[in-house]
C-alpha cells in the first residue's frame, strides 16, 4: 500500500514539473511565473470530457471575466480601447471560450480511460510586462508521460 501512494505521488509530482515546464515555454518570461496552486490529477476520459462540477467552475470563472470586464468598463459605457488589462482579458477570454465550445459540447460522452487531467493556477506577466492570472490545464497519457493536450482560461 505504501508503495503505490509513494508511486502516486511521485507520478502526480512529475505531472506538475511538466506542466510548469510547458507554462515557462509558452509565457514572455519564464522567470517571472508564480504558481498559485494546482489541483489534484484525475482521470481523464478523452480530452473533451468534463464533469460537470468542471464545466461548472470554468463557466463560474468566465463569468467573473466578464463580470470583471464590466465592472472595469461601467457596462461599456465607458470602454477605452488604450486599457490594456481589458483588451487583453478581453482576448483572452474570448481564445478561451472558443477552445471550450467544442470541448464542452462533446463532455457528455465519457469515453474510455485514457490518461490523466490536472490544472495548474499561475501567474505570470505578458509581453507588456503587466501581471496575468490562468488557470491551465493538461491532459497527460497514461503513463503521466506525455502532455497530449492544454487548454487555458484567464483570471480576472
Amino acid at each position: 500500500m505504501a508503495l503505490a501512494i509513494v508511486s502516486c505521488s511521485n507520478l502526480e509530482e512529475k505531472m506538475r514539473k511538466k506542466a510548469v515546464a510547458e507554462i515557462g515555454s509558452k509565457v514572455h518570461n519564464p522567470d517571472d511565473v508564480k504558481i498559485i496552486g494546482f489541483s489534484t490529477r484525475d482521470s481523464a476520459f478523452d480530452v473533451n470530457y468534463y464533469s460537470k462540477k468542471e464545466i461548472a467552475s470554468i463557466m463560474k470563472v468566465m463569468d467573473k471575466i466578464t463580470e470583471t470586464i464590466m465592472a472595469r468598463t461601467e457596462n461599456l459605457t465607458r470602454f477605452n480601447p488604450e486599457d490594456s488589462y481589458v483588451i487583453d482579458l478581453a482576448e483572452r477570454q474570448m481564445k478561451a471560450m472558443a477552445e471550450l465550445q467544442g470541448k464542452t459540447l462533446q463532455s457528455e460522452q465519457k469515453g474510455n480511460w485514457n490518461g490523466w487531467k490536472i490544472r495548474v493556477d499561475y501567474q505570470a506577466k505578458n509581453k507588456e510586462g503587466k501581471s496575468i492570472k490562468a488557470e491551465k490545464w493538461f491532459f497527460f497519457d497514461k503513463k503521466g508521460d506525455n502532455i497530449i493536450d492544454t487548454f487555458e482560461i484567464p483570471l480576472p
